[in-house]
């Protein structure tokens, strides 16, 4: 064999190599790779789930979640939205029900005293409005996009 061409293994000597460390300083990672993709092969998906802790995109939707269905045929026009966006905080709910009819429905409560109905949007359904009252008073409202 020439000098430039060299075989590609060494020659197996049956001695087991030395474990040297590697003077970059870099540690191999197939080990560690490879033990993290067995633990996913051995446990269920349900079972990572219950593993991972709630994403905040999961706890603004379970309070976003209709806890009393008002009027399972409502939808918000166009029209309707631009007169609430007209509208002024505070106002009372009274008001705003006069102006865009009652909610489809009363949203779960998300910890504090306020109560929020929900909307969605006649031209685009995924889009829900959300108004925050407290004391029966509007003091804001949102958009929740629902999947």
């Amino acid at each position: 064999m020439s000098p430039s061409h060299r075989a590609p293994f060494p020659p197996h000597s049956g001695q087991p190599r030395s474990r040297r460390p590697r003077s970059d300083g870099r540690r191999p990672v197939l080990a560690v790779g490879g033990v993290a993709l067995a633990a996913l092969a051995i446990v269920p998906n349900d079972q990572l789930a219950k593993l991972r802790q709630p994403s905040a995109a999961e706890l603004a939707r379970s309070a976003s979640t209709c806890q009393t269905v008002l009027e399972s045929d409502r939808r918000l026009s166009r029209q309707q939205l631009s007169q609430f966006l007209k509208m002024s905080a505070p106002t009372s709910r009274g008001a705003v029900h006069q102006a865009i009819q009652p909610p489809y429905c009363i949203l779960g409560s998300n910890g504090s005293d306020a109560e929020r109905e929900a909307y969605p949007m006649a031209f685009d359904p995924n889009t829900w409005l959300v108004v925050r009252y407290e004391q029966g008073t509007y003091q804001d409202y949102d958009f929740i996009l629902k999947h």
